[in-house]
């Protein structure tokens, strides 16, 4: 067998001596998935002793135990032992092998489980850890923990003892088949954590919890069990510098502490994250790490170094294979919901916030990081079950950057040095004051050579920001914000270096999506080039034309649109070639589609087809683009026929041209869907979108592939699929928070989706958290006047109107009729979705003077006259 299977051998071997010997082999084709080879691997260690010696042999010399002899243990049953009578083998491992025994000395009827040393153990250190087992079990006196009743040894010098026997199930399979909710399986939890308290002050570390060891019986009570390799605390002598891969200890790898993995120092911290790893699987039906433990190296690797999923981002994902070095994990997300008594979204709502930080408490790396101790750990979940606030707090932004910087070092350095020579610059300029125009212009040579650093820090803001997704985005507009002050102040006097440092911060706002700052500073630019060389010089064009993008992309259209025809005339007058126009014809023919004038849009885009194929080809991608853009038109004007065979004449075209076709395949895919989805040809629009989802997740923007996520949710709810539906747009969801920090427009405009749509099936009270968060959301970033945030407190009304709080409802509707009448006018159709709900709002009030007094502001054929 190769090495880098032993792990999953050696788990579902370990978890199938767990069991009685009639359910192993149905465990063993359960937990091998399908792998035939690995169930005939574990199978045939399973039922060949020679087979079975040899394994434990090789295990025993990995883990630092005597071998045993290979002495069947089920010629024992039968056997009397000190007062007990064997009955049958249930169940055998490393430390010991445990049989089913009865009373035999007439003096009572009782039935025991009684742990024999196992055969062939007979060196000092394998008896002196049986019998710390025994001593251990003897100190321990709680209801959670299952007693020591007897001991003794054999006559031929084998120590024994005996223990309550249990009959239960694991706990994460008893809380599956009785589809506990989030919160009985909290409680059933920390009934776990009672017992593991008790046992920490009596100076006792598990150092092996995990479910096959914690039953529950059938009157819901759980028992501990197996402290085989338990320690007194004050007997630890840890061998410091001792990893894993070194000498194993024996544990389970899979819930095994970082410290147990490296061999240093246990204390009760460690049975602290073991526990936090049985919570994350009972709450979530996965472990917290994504990848398998393929060997002992990589299992070490994952524990001491890669960071748990997000128990709410965990239940939100497709299935997948081994994540715990067993096959055991493969329930989807739905599945992992029902046994939950709930749904997928739901289920990511429950965990998210602070059971999400409670669980990540108790899993952090370092043991002085974790909960103080397993009472500090079951305080916060009976703080979070009474509604109060707990005590776990998320990781800081220092400790985080500290652990990005050490996986990080290369593009930190590289940041670092662009620091540096941003200020070395500024200091430069500030010299300048008091220097010689010889000077000046060596300033204004550096500054030119920082066009290289400048997009490497663009690109860090995009894609290695220390805080992204962790909500601290205060901190990086902060940063971005002084910058712009600095360079006002500082370099008012070098315009060329202040226009090259204005630029680098106008594309980081923009790639943390902060628009309003990006555009400030886009306004200050084009003034500045305007100042230095007057109103018609290329450089001008070119901050003009950035502006333009700008508003674009903020689909501010009636903004773009007279400042692309801006560019193009002083293009035109600057005698600018064809093909830089044609760039800012085709931006301005987007524009006007927009805006809802098609014809002229047909228009520009002929001219600038027309020119690109002339001095390009018709076969370049650029003239390949601008066909998909006029094919965007026609669809505009509700010529869907022509649209439809444009599409799939550039599609294919696209497909040959590399990185750049596969750059704009999903928009294309997009557009032909939508198609479909107009003449109710959903099976072939979601197949469209699909397929653009797949393109957009590698090539295109996050914005962009959660309005691709959008739009397949869409046609998913159009064929009443709820299920998939939800989990598409909770897809989408994740994709928002991992790229923007909590708290950022576009993460509320995710849930703002969610909530739409179960408020469209009818599921108004779960739909209103999300509509509250997208509200919230927009008010902190696009401010309490913007129209998405009048349009968001429009639907946060309907959803207080349908919970019956109607003041509440009644404020935000008003706050909402009121900003859009004034930004918008009485007649614009949101403005007149926001009377509506006024109307609907007072009708289910009962106040229906006042419904009667809004209804009127509705056009005619809409107010019953």
């Amino acid at each position: 067998m190769k090495s880098e299977r032993w792990q999953q051998v050696e788990q579902i071997f370990a978890d199938a001596l767990e069991r009685p010997p009639v359910e192993r082999a149905r465990f063993v084709a359960d937990a091998c998935g399908g792998d035939a080879e690995l169930e005939r691997e574990v199978l045939s260690l399973l039922d060949s002793a020679d087979s079975a010696g040899d394994y434990f042999s090789e295990l025993a010399d990995r883990a630092g135990i005597p071998a045993v002899n290979d002495d069947d243990d089920e010629n024992l049953v039968g056997r009397r032992v000190g007062n007990y009578r064997l009955i049958a083998l249930i169940g055998r491992g490393g430390m010991g092998a445990v049989y089913l025994a009865e009373r035999d000395d007439e003096q009572f009827e009782k039935q025991v489980a009684l742990k024999l040393l196992p055969l062939g153990m007979d060196s000092e250190e394998s008896r002196h850890r049986f019998l710390l087992e025994r001593q251990i079990l003897a100190r321990l006196e709680h209801p959670g923990i299952a007693r020591l009743l007897d001991g003794g040894v054999t006559e031929d010098g084998t120590p024994y003892y005996v223990m309550d026997y249990v009959e239960g199930t694991p706990i994460d399979v008893y809380c599956d088949e009785h589809r506990l909710t989030v919160a009985e399986r909290l409680k059933i939890f920390l009934s776990v954590c009672e017992a593991v308290q008790h046992a920490h002050r009596n100076l006792v570390v598990h150092r092996d919890l995990k479910p096959g060891n914690i039953l529950v019986t059938d009157s819901g009570e759980i028992r501990l069990l197996d402290f085989g390799i338990a320690r007194m605390i004050d007997r630890e002598k840890a061998k410091e510098g001792t990893t894993f891969t070194q000498h194993a200890r024996p544990m389970t790898l899979a819930y095994a502490s970082p410290e147990q993995v490296r061999g240093e120092s246990i204390s009760t911290a460690s049975d602290v994250y073991s526990l936090g790893i049985l919570l994350y699987r009972l709450l979530t039906g996965y472990h917290p790490y994504a990848s398998a433990f393929t060997s002992p190296t990589d299992a070490e690797r994952t524990i001491c170094e890669e960071e748990p999923t997000r128990p709410s981002t965990r239940v939100l994902r497709a299935a997948e294979p081994a994540d715990d070095g067993s096959t055991a994990s493969r329930a989807t997300p739905a599945e992992v919901a029902d046994a939950r008594n709930t749904t997928v979204p739901r289920l990511g709502r429950d965990l998210t916030g602070d059971l999400d930080t409670i669980i990540l408490m108790a899993l952090r790396k370092e043991p002085g990081r974790r909960y103080p101790s397993v009472s500090h750990f079951a305080e916060d979940i009976h703080r979070y079950l009474s509604g109060l606030p707990v005590s776990a707090r998320k990781d800081t932004l220092r400790y985080r950057t500290s652990r990005f910087v050490r996986r990080n070092k290369i593009a930190v350095g590289i940041a670092a040095a662009f620091v540096v020579l941003v200020v070395a610059l500024a200091g430069l300029a500030l010299r300048f004051a008091v220097t010689t125009a010889a000077q000046s212009r060596a300033i204004a040579h550096e500054a030119a050579t920082t066009e290289q650093i400048s997009a490497l820090l663009i690109d860090m803001f995009r894609t290695a920001d220390p805080t992204a997704g962790v909500g601290d985005t205060v901190r990086v507009r902060t940063l971005l914000d002084r910058g712009a002050e600095q360079i006002a102040s500082t370099l008012q006097d070098e315009p060329e270096i202040s226009l090259r440092m204005l630029d680098v911060l106008s594309q980081a706002y923009r790639n943390l999506g902060l628009y309003d700052r990006e555009l400030a500073l886009r306004e200050e630019i084009l003034n500045v080039e305007r100042s230095v060389h007057g109103p018609e010089h290329p450089d001008v064009a070119d901050a003009l034309q950035q502006l333009a993008e700008t508003e674009f992309e903020r689909r501010r259209f009636h903004n773009a649109a007279p400042l692309f025809s801006e560019v193009i005339e002083l293009r035109t007058s600057l005698g600018h070639d064809a093909l830089a126009m044609a760039a800012a014809q085709l931006k301005l023919a987007s524009s006007l589609r927009e805006l809802g004038d098609p014809d002229s849009a047909e228009v520009l885009m002929d001219q600038v087809i027309a020119t690109r194929s002339s001095y390009l080809g018709e076969d370049h991608f650029r003239t390949v683009e601008a066909r998909l853009e006029l094919a965007f038109v026609l669809r505009g004007k509700g010529e869907l026929d022509s649209a439809e065979a444009l599409y799939r004449a550039v599609i294919p075209l696209l497909r040959t041209h590399g990185d750049s076709g596969a750059s704009i395949l999903a928009p294309a895919l997009n557009n032909l869907a939508y198609l479909h989805m107009t003449r109710e040809e959903f099976e072939q629009a979601e197949l469209l979108y699909r397929e653009a989802v797949s393109y957009a997740q590698e090539w295109s923007t996050p914005p962009n592939v959660i309005l691709l996520h959008n739009n397949l949710a869409s046609v998913l709810d159009q064929q009443g699929k709820v299920a998939e539906t939800e989990e598409v747009l909770l897809e989408a969801i994740r994709i928002a928070e991992d790229h923007w920090p909590e708290g950022h427009w576009r993460v509320g405009s995710s849930y703002g989706a969610l909530g739409d749509f179960l408020m469209t099936v009818g599921d108004t009270a779960t739909a209103e958290p999300f509509q509250r968060d997208r509200m919230e959301s927009y008010i902190q970033t696009l401010g309490p006047d913007h129209a998405w945030t009048a349009f968001a407190k429009a639907v946060e009304g309907t959803c207080l109107t349908s919970a019956g709080r109607y003041p509440e409802a009644e404020s935000l509707l008003l706050q909402a009729y009121a900003a859009l009448r004034s930004s918008s006018g009485e007649d614009n159709s949101y403005t007149l979705d926001a009377v509506r709900r006024l109307v609907t709002l007072y009708e289910s009030w009962g106040r229906l003077d006042q419904a009667e007094r809004y209804r009127a502001l509705l056009p005619r054929t809409e107010d019953g006259t």
